[in-house]
């Protein structure tokens, strides 16, 4: 029987069915990538020129390559800048290397490497400090080590380590404290919530997530807590599961799911709106870009990366997503490519 699907335009993206079949990634290339720069500190928020033509609508444009090519990094925003962490090389070593990308100028420059090559991990920030949770070390060995930056003193110090040992989890900030929540240990995927106080240096334990997942994405709307996508284990095992935490009552509900099953993903906010960028299937790397509504509690597709990837870290800077490195092929691959999204 044939099924008629009704779209209807709003805004930059066009909003689905929630229970719709899965979208088709359009899949482009692109050349010319610039080269990477130093530049001063800046606290500006505001948002540099970038190489893009000039269009209305939702708009990616080339930034400065990383100093290196890597996936799995972690990034986190700091006014504008964004701190890129640890990763792999091509070699699929973890890396101690260390960046800030200056948004205001669009360059690079390196910071004092980590104490410890790192990659799968997760970051976030509180209080102006970068929080550098789990995540793989030498040998793919999940680690329950919290490291800090401090950008003031460009040094690193310690925090009290997670209960749990894992790597491809969701890290996010909320009202000072630190969510850890799902993730890979060396027996699979898990649903743990673990709740770091950086004030105290101390954890605690949340509601565990329903479904247990690992490389998903994640990302925080009005002090709510979105995880997205994933896998159980190998990239056949993929999902679209949305479930959303509220802190303030420590529980779980399951939202409209995403349009692709897909993994190795990541997402960022720009004005209350999820965009979830690239992924791996068995059928190869992804150029999907969806967007999520919790408002609406709906899904619409946006335009899609330029190239296919996975295992990207990303970050918002007033309207625009920076999306730094990752795959291009399934496995291990690395790049040093830097895009931004403008919905």
């Amino acid at each position: 029987m044939a099924v008629i699907l009704v779209a209807v335009v709003i805004g930059a993206y066009l909003v689905v069915s929630p229970n719709g079949p899965n979208n088709s990634s359009r899949q482009t290339s692109t050349s010319g990538l610039a080269t990477s720069s130093t530049g001063s500190i800046s606290a500006s928020s505001s948002v540099g020129p970038m190489s893009s033509t000039a269009s209305k609508g939702p708009v990616w444009s080339n930034g400065a390559d990383m100093p290196s090519p890597r996936a799995e990094t972690s990034a986190v925003a700091i006014g504008s800048l964004v701190y890129v962490m640890g990763g792999f090389g091509s070699d699929g070593l973890a890396s101690t290397r260390a960046d800030v990308y200056y948004a205001a100028s669009d360059s690079w420059k390196a910071v004092r490497p980590m104490p410890v090559g790192l990659h799968h991990a997760g970051a976030a920030a509180v209080n102006g400090k970068v929080y550098v949770i789990g995540g793989y070390t030498v040998g793919w060995v999940p680690t329950a080590r919290v490291w800090v930056y401090d950008p003031s003193a460009d040094t690193w110090s310690q925090g009290a380590g997670m209960p749990t040992k894992r790597a491809a989890m969701a890290v996010q900030a909320i009202d000072g404290m630190i969510f850890v929540i799902g993730g890979a240990t060396e027996a699979g995927a898990i649903s743990t919530n673990e709740i770091y106080d950086p004030a105290s240096d101390t954890w605690s334990k949340g509601a565990p997530m329903p479904t247990p997942r690992q490389h998903l994405a994640s990302a925080v709307v009005a002090g709510k807590l979105y995880a997205i996508g994933g896998r159980e284990s190998g990239i056949a095992s993929n999902l679209s599961v949305n479930e959303e935490y509220d802190p303030a009552i420590d529980s779980w509900s399951t939202k409209a799911p995403m349009p692709t099953n897909r993994s190795g993903i990541a997402g960022a906010v720009v004005n209350g709106r999820i965009y979830v960028f690239g992924g791996e299937t068995l059928r190869g790397t992804l150029s999907t870009n969806e967007v999520y509504d919790p408002a609406s509690n709906s899904w619409g597709s946006a335009e899609p990366m330029p190239t296919s990837r996975h295992a990207v870290s990303v970050a918002a800077v007033g309207s625009r997503i920076y999306i730094f490195g990752g795959g291009l092929t399934v496995g291990v691959s690395a790049t040093p490519t830097t895009y931004a999204f403008s919905p």
